[in-house]
């Protein structure tokens, strides 16, 4: 131990004094850090519990926390709370035993301390409070849907069916960004806001976001248009037929050099029919009358009996089923061919023999029937002026595009190389003039070192090797450089005590 500090108080006195202010603060920075750290690591983690609570809700879990004797921290301007993250799991289990967080919203909670004599106006006023807010919870687990409010009106029965009101709701959702919700989804809500009240009608609940926009618009379709979902099968429809057509023919004609569009008109009216059938031939005594009278004058009696025969009946109710194709109209677009010619490229156009044969392709894929007047329209045209760049081995043909990454890969690679290797030139170069410039101060050998050596050392100096005659500074850096490491394979003691010297006349 005495050692390595004596070896320590040597190290400290041969150090100049920009070393030592140096070595002082980097000792000071590490002992800094390692106390943030070990404090960072002997900290309370906490973690988020929950967020963007109402205000009713928030002081409720804090009440709850605090008669559990729980840390928290309050975050998000009174939205949010935090618990050491060791409790998170506890507290969660325990806050839904107490039906928290509400959302701000109460539920069928509401009836569990229903007292007595409650009239019957409250009780149908509290149902309709609980059917909100347990709908309002339910819409907002939905991803995308921060918060839900619903507002339901349901009318007063009626005896008379003329004065009798459909029920209608409304619903307003907190969306973290406008147009979360896909259609689907809204149609999703309304169905079940409407599942969920007697009477009610998709159509009667309306919903718009936080924004003023209205996301029910046109969801279950309008007089004179389409709805979401029509429209939404009918890009399915025409893109499925395009899609399989256009891959039919890129794979005859190479990639790009066909184009097709389809448009198709769908039958979306819902047909229900009721057919009845009778067989004749197989029937069923359903009644029978028989009576009985006598005469009086000559006392004849007479019988007389009536029968009914139900035949036997099929009544059949067929539902047609809706989104079926009336009339489909394809364009198709088809490039010619290009020939190379003297260094000029040539465009050929299609003959037509190869447009009707490619006409028939199209017809079977999509299914094309004349008699409901289905339309199919193939142009050969000229796509671009220049020359193709996949067909006939063009500019970028033969696969020199796919090779382009792995070029310009090398040729990175390659730039990098000789930038390190001129920077470590330049590097040794300037570290042989630094040493040839430096004076070397060797200490004096002994008597018993030049005895045993059986020669003089003497002291080190590097200006009498340099030729200055040569005024070419290339040449006059190669020449250091060559006696540098024959002075370094000669003498190596004398080499080190020299970069010594020059390290300590630099600090």
């Amino acid at each position: 131990m005495a050692d390595v500090i004596k070896r320590f108080g040597d190290l400290w006195n041969q150090m100049a004094l920009s070393q030592r202010l140096i070595l002082v603060s980097l000792v000071g920075a590490i002992l800094i850090t390692l106390l943030l750290f070990f404090a960072w690591l002997g900290r309370e983690d906490y973690t988020l519990l929950y967020s963007n609570l109402a205000p009713e809700d928030a002081a409720r879990v804090i009440e709850v926390l605090q008669k559990n004797s729980v840390d928290y921290r309050i975050t998000g301007g009174g939205s949010g709370v935090m618990v050491p993250a060791a409790r998170v799991g506890e507290m969660k289990v325990l806050l839904a035993g107490e039906g928290l967080p509400a959302g701000g919203l109460t539920g069928y909670e509401l009836f569990d301390d229903q007292g007595l004599g409650v009239s019957e106006f409250t009780q149908n006023v509290n149902y309709r409070r609980a059917q909100e807010g347990e709908l309002a919870r339910s819409i907002g687990t939905i991803k995308g849907v921060e918060k839900a409010r619903v507002h339901l009106v349901i009318p007063k029965p009626s005896l008379f069916k003329e004065d009798r009101r459909p029920p209608s709701a409304s619903v307003v959702l907190n969306l973290a960004r406008p147009g979360d919700l896909r259609p689907d989804q809204v149609q999703a809500v309304q169905r079940l806001v409407a599942s969920s009240v007697e009477g009610l009608a998709p159509e009667q609940v309306t919903i718009l976001d936080s924004f003023g926009n209205l996301l029910s618009r046109d969801a279950f379709g309008e007089a004179g248009g389409l709805s979401t979902a029509q429209l939404e099968l009918r890009q399915q429809v025409e893109s499925y037929l395009a899609r399989k057509a256009q891959s039919t023919l890129e794979s005859v004609l190479g990639p790009g050099a066909a184009l097709v569009r389809v448009n198709t008109e769908l039958d979306f009216e819902q047909v229900e029919r009721t057919r009845e059938v009778v067989d004749p031939e197989i029937s069923a005594v359903l009644s029978e009358n028989r009576s009985q009278s006598q005469r009086e004058s000559d006392g004849e009696t007479t019988e007389s009996s009536t029968v009914n025969y139900e035949f036997n009946r099929l009544v059949e109710s067929i539902v047609g089923a809706t989104g079926g194709v009336e009339k489909i109209a394809v364009a198709v677009l088809i490039d010619g061919t290009y020939r190379e010619e003297d260094g000029e490229t040539t465009y050929v156009p299609r003959s037509p023999q190869e447009l009707e044969g490619y006409r028939k392709i199209v017809e079977n894929i999509v299914g094309f029937d004349a008699d409901r007047g289905d339309r199919i329209e193939v142009l050969n045209v000229q796509f671009t002026d220049a020359t193709p760049l996949v067909q006939d081995g063009g500019l970028f043909g033969g696969g020199l595009m796919q090779k382009v990454p792995s070029l310009l890969n090398r040729a990175l690679f390659v730039v990098a190389l000789l930038f390190l290797l001129v920077t470590f030139r330049k590097m040794a170069s300037q570290l042989v003039e630094n040493i040839s410039k430096a004076p070397v101060a060797a200490p004096a050998p002994t008597a018993e070192e030049t005895q045993a050596a059986g020669m003089e050392r003497k002291p080190v100096s590097l200006d009498g090797l340099i030729d200055h005659s040569k005024k070419d500074e290339a040449d006059q850096y190669m020449q250091m450089e060559e006696q540098a490491k024959a002075l370094a394979l000669d003498r190596p003691e004398d080499i080190a005590q020299l970069v010594r010297t020059w390290i300590y006349s630099k600090g």
